[in-house]
């Protein structure tokens, strides 16, 4: 049972993202949300999975996963190691200057690698897309779940692709028992 996941169906998740082919025909099978990410990963459909874990758990349990995803690999250069410690402090304070700290943290670092990604799925979470000085802008609904998506994704290719489907099992084991409601 999926206790953090407050859904008894996956197409109210799927409403919020275009799911591919693939994951629409799993979800016609296995409607249930523990039933489609079990099925999602068995046939190697890992990128179906990330996405709907993304979207599919609560925003602060969505970006927690995202960190623990990290902290499994090893590879992080010294300034992609100073971007995770400013999504770590947003999670541990939550506050809008940690949250702004992970925006600006996302513009230096760039989008090409998983760290900035991160950042810029807290950035997006809350508060308002534009810089304090703009008038608000809310992101779309989501919006940080596809930059979440997208960097749990890069994390499970890096550097070379290697690793990948061994990456995406133990990410999505991490999801999943963030989902479940599991001590972390």
């Amino acid at each position: 049972m999926l206790n953090k996941m407050p859904y008894s169906s996956v197409i109210p998740v799927m409403e919020h993202y275009i799911p591919s082919g693939e994951a629409t025909a799993l979800a016609a099978q296995y409607p249930a949300p523990a039933d489609f990410l079990g099925a999602a990963q068995q046939q190697g459909h890992y990128g179906d999975a990330v996405l709907f874990l993304a979207h599919g758990l609560p925003l602060k349990e969505a970006l927690w996963w995202g960190y623990r995803c990290t902290q499994q690999l090893a590879e992080w250069s010294e300034p992609e190691r100073g971007v995770l410690d400013t999504v770590r402090n947003w999670i541990t304070r939550s506050g809008e200057s940690e949250r702004r700290a992970c925006g600006d943290a996302a513009k230096q670092q760039g989008l090409s690698a998983a760290a900035g990604w991160l950042a810029q799925a807290v950035f997006w979470s809350t508060g308002s897309m534009l810089d304090a000085d703009q008038p608000p802008l809310p992101a779309p609904p989501f919006l940080y779940a596809q930059a979440l998506s997208g960097a749990v994704n890069l994390m499970a290719v890096m550097p070379d692709g290697a690793h990948l489907a061994e990456r995406y099992r133990v990410f999505l084991a991490l999801g999943l028992a963030i989902a479940r409601g599991d001590k972390q």
